[in-house]
C-alpha cells in the first residue's frame, strides 16, 4: 500500500498558510461600532458603500439586512461576512459582524454593527457613523 503521509502534510501545510494569510489581514486590525434601530442599517450602509472606490455593492447591503433581518434572538451574534474593498486605491478587507438586542414590548430590533479592518478604514468608517448620528439625533 503506498504511503500517502506526504498528501496529508501537504494538506496540512496548506491549511497553515490559509490561516495565516486570513490572519494577516486583521492582524492589525481596529475596530468600529455603533447601535442603530433596524430600519436605519441599510440607508447607513449606502452611505458607507460611497467611502469605498469599489467592492462593496448594493446587493452586499441587502445580502446584509437579510442576514440582519434572520437573526430574531436577543443578544445574537452574527458574522455578516469578510468583504474586499478598495479604499484611496489600496485593496483592505473589511470584516462585518451584528448583535441584535429586541425589545418585544415595543417590538424593535436594535442592531449593534462591528467594523473590523486596517485603522485608517476604521477611522473613515467612524466619520461616517458619528454624521449618521447626528442625523438620527442619537
Amino acid at each position: 500500500m503506498p504511503d500517502f503521509s506526504f498528501v496529508l502534510w501537504g494538506l496540512l501545510l496548506l491549511a497553515a498558510v490559509v490561516v495565516m494569510v486570513i490572519k494577516k489581514d486583521f492582524r492589525d486590525s481596529a475596530v468600529a461600532t455603533m447601535n442603530f434601530n433596524s430600519e436605519d442599517v441599510p440607508p447607513f450602509f449606502c452611505r458607507l458603500s460611497a467611502i469605498f472606490d469599489s467592492g462593496f455593492k448594493v446587493a452586499d447591503v441587502h445580502a446584509i439586512q437579510s442576514m440582519i433581518d434572520q437573526m430574531n434572538e436577543d443578544n445574537e451574534v452574527g458574522e455578516l461576512g469578510c468583504y474586499t474593498v478598495r479604499f484611496r486605491g489600496k485593496k483592505i478587507r473589511i470584516r462585518i459582524k451584528a448583535e441584535i438586542h429586541l425589545d418585544r414590548e415595543e417590538n424593535s430590533k436594535e442592531v449593534v454593527l462591528f467594523f473590523s479592518s486596517q485603522p485608517e478604514l476604521v477611522q473613515a468608517i467612524n466619520r461616517v457613523m458619528r454624521k449618521c448620528a447626528e442625523e438620527y439625533e442619537m
